[in-house]
């Protein structure tokens, strides 16, 4: 009975291992990270920047957003990101992404990166939406920058979300215009893909590592059936 429990437990960790639980797969979004920095951005709690990314045909849980920024020096005058979605602009609220513990100080051209993680953000197939950042109040410091790329590396952005397009508020949000041409402002958004399974026209063939474990599961079995047959004897 015990090398069957065993025999029964291997089969299902080997099943799992193939085909693996459920379609979650982490995406990079959207992606200009790398790219050289150009110039930055200056969020405060009057102007407020946003970055458009989108979701094509396919929906995501939001898992984070990395932003090359820096904040330097001590103060209320915190960088906060929000999610917003909109065809035209940010108009509607979605979420807000909880901060880091620590921001880059190092200014412009140095900017560093932080991570904003999501509680979990949905977001909707065949949707635009924005990063948008921006500061909790009017005091000085810290000065917040945000880096945007050079025009010249206009279109080497990666990701199904990918877009060039960035807005500018100069009253909180309350109303948003085009800002930039073809400078994006610098960010990585990963999200896992909530996508269904795939549709009953697919057939997953295993690859030849798969018929390997699939022909070693096949011996333990055998293996244990002459075992079991020994000891009945």
């Amino acid at each position: 009975m015990y090398i069957i429990k065993r025999f029964l437990r291997l089969l299902a960790f080997s099943a799992l291992a193939l085909f693996g639980i459920g379609s979650a797969q982490a995406v990079v979004l959207f992606d200009n990270g790398s790219l050289t920095q150009d110039d930055y951005d200056q969020p405060t709690d009057l102007e407020w920047f946003a970055q458009q990314f989108t979701t094509g045909g396919q929906a995501y849980t939001l898992n984070s957003v990395t932003l090359r920024m820096s904040a330097i020096g001590t103060g209320s005058n915190v960088p906060t990101l929000d999610i917003y979605s909109g065809s035209s602009g940010p108009t509607t609220f979605v979420g807000t992404l909880t901060p880091p513990g620590s921001y880059p100080t190092t200014g412009f051209p140095n900017l560093g990166t932080a991570v904003f993680t999501s509680p979990a953000i949905s977001l909707a197939a065949g949707t635009t939406y924005w990063a948008v950042l921006h500061a909790l109040n009017g005091s000085a410091n810290p000065r917040n920058e945000w880096a945007t790329t050079k025009t010249s590396l206009y279109g080497l952005g990666t990701g199904p979300g990918y877009s060039e397009i960035s807005f500018r508020s100069t009253n909180a949000g309350s109303t948003w215009a085009a800002y930039g041409n073809g400078t994006p402002c610098q960010m990585t958004v990963d999200a896992t893909l909530s996508g269904a399974a795939p549709p009953p026209t697919v057939t997953n063939v295993p690859t030849l590592s798969e018929w390997g474990m699939i022909i070693m599961a096949g011996l333990l079995a055998l293996a244990a059936f002459v075992t079991m047959r020994r000891r009945s004897n």
